[in-house]
């Protein structure tokens, strides 16, 4: 049974892979006379002064795709202010 999960879950991320390629996003960014950027979705961070800013995370990273990102980097670690 665990080896079937396993390789349920495997085949699932090498999907996941294929749809989402870095190196594709970057080369068709270069392709199109863009520059490729590469920007990270931060949920908590600090302000200016030291306050805390929490923002919505799937908002920013859509406002940065609509700026231009060719890649989101997402930051998920809660000790490392991810969400």
């Amino acid at each position: 049974m665990v080896e079937e999960i396993l390789k349920r879950k495997q085949a699932t991320i090498e999907k996941l892979k294929e749809r989402r390629s870095i190196k594709d996003a970057i080369l068709a960014a270069k392709a199109s006379g863009k520059r490729p950027v590469i920007t990270e979705v931060k949920r908590r961070g600090l302000k200016a002064g030291g306050n805390e800013v929490v923002i919505e995370a799937e908002e920013a990273a859509s406002q940065m795709k609509e700026g231009g990102a060719c890649a989101l980097s997402v930051l998920t670690d809660e000790a490392f202010s991810g969400s």
